[in-house]
This record gives C-alpha cells, structure tokens and sequence, in this order.
C-alpha cells in the first residue's frame, strides 16, 4: 500500500473500532506493521482525538512498548482499551506512567501465571494478556463485569480505582502478580490476603479479565475479614469497611434505610431526602457526584 491507501485503511479500522466497540483480529496486525513503516498514523489508526493524540505524542516510547507487548490478535481488543485509556488523559497524572513500565517489566509468580494460562491459553504469554488488559480496564473503567463472582464489592472497587485511582490499582495488582498476596490496612492493622481462609468466592474464576482474575480473589478474602471485625458493633458493618477498603476517594459518613436488627425500613422517607440531597441534580444544587460513595438501600 502506498501511503494514501494506508491512511485510509487507518481511518476504516478507527471507525469501525469506535462505532461497535469491537476490534477485528486484523487491526493489531496493521499496527503492528504501522511500528515499522509509519508510526505516526498509529493515532488516526486507534482514532485518537486531540486529546488522546496529544497523549500519545507525550509519551510515545510508553504506548510503542505496550503495542509491542500486548498488541497481538489473540489480545485484539486491547487496542479499543489503550484508545480509550488515551482519550481519558489518565497519562497526565504522575504516578501513572511509571506504574505502566513497572507492569510492562512485571514478572508473574508462579501462581498468577497458572490462572492466566488456565483461562486464556497458552499462545501468548501470562504477562502479555494480564498487559492488553490492564489497557482495557482503565480504558473502560465502567465496563468491568462482575463475571462468575459471588461478591460485588472488589469488581467495585477495581473500578473505582480505574476510574479514579489508577495507579493504586496498578499497585495492588503488582502485589497480587507479582507476589500472590495484596495487604491493606483496616483501623491501623495490616490484613494480608495470604493469611486468610477463602472469601465469598470459593470458585475460581473463569468470565472474568486477566487484572480481575488475579486481583479479586484477594480483595474478597480481605473483604470478608473486614466484615468479620466489624461484627457486634450494632450497626450495619459496610459503615467501617467500605471506607477502609475501597480508599480515600469513598466518604466516611453512612446512611442506611434498614434496622439491621429487625430487617425492617426504618425513617425511609428521610433516607429517600438524604439520597436526593447528595445525589440528585434537581435538588443538590445540579453539582455532579464528585467522589463515589456507596448508598446502602435494600
């Protein structure tokens, strides 16, 4: 193809990317061959905006080394991911680059590189798939599925962190790859995954992305024993643990429309004007949720 052509096949893949959400197995051979002949297309080729351009352009030794790690057709839809991880400027925030060359240069224990080859197979390596989806998940930060998990709370709070912290995700995520444990602390005392007996989910996971399937069992474990020492205290115990464990992007105040100890509604009606007062544009003063916070209605 002459330069003209490739352009325009560049412009077919973006929109065809962009307007399914889906990437053909043919789009990371094409930008794979843009590294060695064109690299200043690759932009147009993930239809990039000014912003994600600009990001791009920015750190371009950081995005050639992901494509070249974790671009490949069996990871095709990792591209959608770094476009979208481009687009949303997370690049800028300090921490975040050097987080992604500590991923790019990750190796895998033993345990973390079984699960990844059980679900996703053997034809590219257990780094290369926990890479492409690193990129998908903070690329899409909202479109993290719970998949065959028993418990909401750490598929939450993984997206929480992409969305808002995504180098605290990258973090615990080394811990998890790298060592097979994450540790958190909970009203100043370190809680180790390693230590603990199984969580909600005593299966493992098989419907679920590579950065969940090695993180979320650990989270759970951690969970449930934050659950367990805020038991007795009279109270619904999210109002100590959600803080503790989602970060300090979650508030601290707590409001709950049951009596944990009958089952039953209790003040609904002023829950329901608490609830609008935070949450609702047409009563909070139209000012748009600023930290994620968790409302426990059941």
């Amino acid at each position: 193809m002459d330069d003209a052509t490739l352009l325009q096949e560049a412009i077919a893949f973006a929109h065809a990317m962009h307007s399914t959400g889906l990437v053909s197995a043919y789009m990371p051979v094409f930008v794979r061959y843009l590294r060695g002949r064109w690299n200043a297309l690759i932009p147009t080729a993930l239809g990039l905006s000014y912003t994600g351009a600009d990001a791009f352009n920015c750190y371009p030794a950081l995005i050639h080394t992901l494509i070249d790690e974790a671009l490949f057709p069996e990871t095709s839809q990792c591209a959608y991911g770094l476009a979208m991880m481009l687009e949303r400027g997370i690049l800028y925030a300090p921490s975040v680059a050097p987080s992604l060359w500590r991923q790019i240069r990750l190796s895998l224990c033993d345990a973390a590189a079984e699960k990844i080859v059980t679900v996703f197979g053997s034809s590219r390596s257990p780094e290369c798939f926990l890479l492409a989806d690193v990129l998908n998940v903070l690329g899409r930060p909202l479109g993290i599925g719970q998949g065959n998990y028993p418990t909401c709370q750490s598929t939450r709070a993984l997206s929480m962190w992409a969305y808002n912290m995504p180098a605290e995700l990258l973090r615990i995520l080394a811990w998890a790859a790298r060592d097979d444990e994450i540790v958190m602390r909970f009203e100043g005392n370190s809680i180790s995954s390693r230590e603990l007996g199984t969580g909600l989910a005593t299966e493992p996971p098989v419907d679920v992305d590579a950065v969940s399937l090695l993180t979320v069992p650990h989270l759970d474990r951690i969970y449930f024993e934050m659950g367990r020492r805020s038991i007795g205290r009279g109270e619904d115990p999210h109002k100590w643990v959600n803080a503790e464990f989602h970060g300090d992007h979650v508030g601290h105040g707590f409001r709950i429309a049951v009596d944990v100890f009958t089952g039953s509604l209790k003040d609904f009606e002023g829950f329901i004007r608490d609830f609008y007062a935070a949450y609702h544009p047409f009563y909070n003063g139209n000012i748009p949720v600023i930290s994620p916070n968790r409302p426990v209605l059941r």
